[in-house]
């Protein structure tokens, strides 16, 4: 080991916090994303715990054993920055195991489960405590460099949050993890070779580890309770096509037995088309629907939601969160000259339009169609146009809101948005709410 005279040549150091303190940022949003999709969002508030919570253990390891890790400063520094971003990547495959996964919705059902979560806490608390612990070492070295060395950690924490936005958009959920310890391992080179004699040897077997994980997409370990867990159960399902975003992660599913008519009358005599069912974070969002095939067209006929369509003609309807579109092809089927489409997902709308559109016999490129991604919220706020008719998407899911899905959130259902949709309505117009009986 080449030990320099202390914060000789700042550049190394500071370049390692910047990158540490990057990761570890970014880590925590893509864990709240991947606890999303296997379980619910509701799980994804604990990763600020699990984070604060490292700081503070490491904080007080700190305290206790200040003198004996400051005298071994130059070893244990990128010791720990090492341990610290390659158990980003293989926590994140741990809680995957069947052995230590838990599901939320069997907390209340036995024991089993409850130490499982205890367990994954532990997993996921080994990341932020190395990365604490390294970043506390260095602010107590050298006391009198705080100001840059602080700034440095909060200059990586705010590229961390930049930077995991295009990232999202380019690799996988189960990938991110493997690619942020990527870049903290190379913004770290410069001062562990600086360092230590073989610190090329140990970059050289961490950059490695990492590119296994990359290399090898682990699976996604769903909730058995999720809707996409279920589907994939179906004779012969299989993903079609999957895209990660900051919106969320969308799947594609297809299988020869799945179909999807909500509401449908029981006078409805045809077969059901099949379809893809597109997914949201492992959470059915609606299906691809062929609207000019004259049975996918027909179904709409013999659902609740025509009632307002076959009381009166709508000339400009309104489909808050049009999702995959059923709304629109409702309004289209019914011969509406002009339909606007408000969908605040915009990743999922660039899809419909791209890769997606063969699938949807290019409907959301239908010239009747104008579309927005917006919040249907902010877009109610600030449209002056009056429709004869704005249809809200169906209010909670098949076998009732109850559980967790009784605990998410509905800003399209407040005091003030029924407010602000009733000023949107022409005098003869009508506002559409369905939704599904328990």
């Amino acid at each position: 080991m080449r030990r320099p005279s202390p914060y000789r040549n700042q550049f190394p150091l500071l370049l390692a916090i910047v990158t540490l303190s990057a990761s570890l940022i970014a880590f925590q949003v893509a864990l709240m994303q991947l606890l999303s999709i296997t379980q619910w969002h509701h799980f994804a508030y604990m990763v600020i715990s699990i984070a604060l919570l490292g700081f503070g253990v490491s904080g007080t390891i700190l305290s206790l054993y200040r003198k004996k890790l400051l005298s071994h400063f130059y070893p244990f520094f990128p010791l720990f920055i090492l341990l610290s971003l390659l158990s980003i990547p293989g926590v994140v495959y741990l809680s995957q195991l069947p052995a230590l996964r838990f599901d939320s919705y069997l907390l209340f059902t036995g024991p089993r489960h409850l130490p499982r979560l205890w367990l994954l806490y532990l997993l996921y608390l080994f990341p932020f405590f190395w990365g604490a612990l390294s970043l506390g070492m260095v602010f107590a070295k050298f006391p009198q460099n705080i100001g840059k060395l602080y700034f440095s950690n909060l200059l990586g924490s705010g590229v961390g949050g930049l930077i995991i936005l295009p990232i999202m958009n380019i690799f996988l959920p189960q990938q991110i993890p493997a690619i942020l310890a990527l870049i903290g391992v190379a913004g770290c080179a410069p001062f562990i070779t600086k360092n230590f004699q073989r610190g090329w040897l140990f970059l050289l077997l961490g950059i490695l580890y990492v590119s296994m994980w990359i290399a090898v997409v682990p699976p996604i370990s769903y909730s058995q309770f999720k809707g996409i867990h279920k589907t994939l159960l179906l004779p012969d399902a299989r993903i079609q096509y999957e895209k990660n975003s900051p919106y969320g992660f969308i799947q594609v599913v297809s299988s020869p037995v799945l179909r999807y008519a909500p509401g449908l009358s029981l006078s409805f005599t045809d077969s059901l088309p099949i379809e893809e069912m597109v997914f949201l974070n492992g959470e059915a969002l609606g299906p691809l629907l062929s609207y000019k095939q004259p049975v996918s067209r027909n179904i709409f006929h013999f659902t609740t939601e025509a009632l307002p369509y076959l009381l009166s003609s709508r000339i400009n309807p309104l489909i808050l969160q049009a999702g995959t579109g059923s709304g629109i092809v409702r309004a289209l089927v019914f011969r509406s000259p002009k339909v606007t489409a408000v969908e605040p997902n915009s990743a999922l709308v660039r899809l419909l339009r791209g890769k997606l559109a063969p699938l949807c016999d290019s409907l959301w490129w239908h010239p009747s169609l104008s579309i927005v991604s917006q919040s249907p919220r902010s877009f109610l706020l600030r449209d002056t146009t009056h429709y004869d008719l704005i249809e809200v998407p169906i209010v909670g899911a098949f076998g009732g809101t109850v559980g967790l899905r009784a605990l998410q959130e509905q800003y399209l259902l407040t005091v003030e948005s029924y407010i602000d949709m009733w000023n949107r309505l022409a005098p003869d117009g009508v506002l559409s709410v369905s939704c599904w009986l328990d």
